[in-house]
């Protein structure tokens, strides 16, 4: 909900494509059409990894406003970061656990979670970048997530902690 009711708050609209069905896709239809957003948001449902891949340099960034939902649950390793800094796209998140983990200034921007305001003004910052910025955060991302992200980096990281046991 954030990420939506944070495009009325834009001096400059944009397009958002909502990839991805889960509990709350008819909630934030129902908000789009009470703010009259459907003319900038599209609901996409549920793709793959290949249509991922081959639809990600159309965009511009991933916006994954992240939250701590009512049962207290919260996504503290997203993968969906992961993903986007391999397929060199900059991010607009929140500044969670999991998400700090990931990100460094370099690769995107953070703001505080339930923060319409604050991604409101991170859209806004990310929209005022050059190409050549943006072509070099993409760039970085792409390293970053090779250098630290990878399965096999992972696999021995996790091994590393079991043994330190």
């Amino acid at each position: 909900m954030t990420l939506t009711k944070a495009l009325p708050l834009l001096k400059n609209p944009i397009n958002i494509d909502i990839v991805g069905d889960g509990p709350l896709k008819a909630q934030l239809s129902w908000f789009c059409e009470q703010h009259k957003l459907t003319h900038v948001v599209s609901f996409l449902g549920s793709q793959d990894a290949h249509w991922l891949r081959s639809h990600a340099e159309r965009y511009q960034g991933l916006i994954a406003p992240f939250t701590i939902a009512a049962n207290g649950d919260t996504d503290t390793g997203p993968l969906v970061l992961k993903e986007a800094l391999a397929l060199g796209l900059p991010i607009i998140t929140t500044n969670l656990d999991g998400c700090r983990e990931i990100l460094n200034l370099d690769l995107g921007i953070m703001v505080d979670r339930d923060s319409p305001e604050q991604l409101a003004h991170a859209i806004t910052r990310h929209q005022q970048q050059t190409h050549k910025a943006l072509l070099k955060q993409r760039e970085l991302g792409y390293r970053h997530v090779m250098q630290f992200f990878t399965a096999n980096i992972q696999a021995k990281r996790l091994s590393q902690w079991i043994e330190a046991l």
